[in-house]
C-alpha cells in the first residue's frame, strides 16, 4: 500500500527487537512520531497509524515483519475509545494520549 508521502510502507525492514528496526538500518529508514493527540478527533476525521505491531493480542506474540499501517475513520468522537483497552506492558496506545509506553528496561 502506498502512503500519502509516496513511500511504500511494507518495504521497511523487520524489527530486530521490540523497539523497531535494527541499529544498522536506522540511518537509512526512519519513522517519526509526529505528535501525541491532546483531544478527541472531530467527526469525519481519518486517523492513520504506522508501526510494527504484534501479530496477535496474545501476550508474547511476535512482531510483524513489515511496517503496517492502520487507517481509521472517526465518525463520532467516542469511536477512538472503541478498544477500551487497559494499560499493557510494552505498548504505546496511539488512540489514547494519556497512555505511555512502558519500556520495562
Amino acid at each position: 500500500t502506498d502512503s500519502p508521502m509516496g513511500i511504500n510502507l511494507p518495504t521497511f525492514p523487520p524489527p530486530a527487537d521490540a523497539d523497531g528496526p535494527s541499529g544498522g538500518k536506522r540511518q537509512k529508514y526512519s519513522v517519526a512520531k509526529i505528535d501525541i493527540a491532546r483531544s478527541k478527533p472531530e467527526p469525519c476525521t481519518v486517523c492513520a497509524f504506522a508501526g510494527w505491531g504484534l501479530t496477535s493480542d496474545a501476550e508474547g506474540s511476535e512482531h510483524s515483519n513489515v511496517l503496517l499501517r492502520l487507517s481509521m475513520n472517526i465518525h463520532c468522537p467516542d469511536d477512538c475509545l472503541y478498544g477500551r483497552c487497559g494499560p499493557k506492558r510494552n505498548m504505546f496506545c496511539a488512540q489514547h494520549w494519556d497512555k505511555r509506553r512502558s519500556t520495562g528496561r
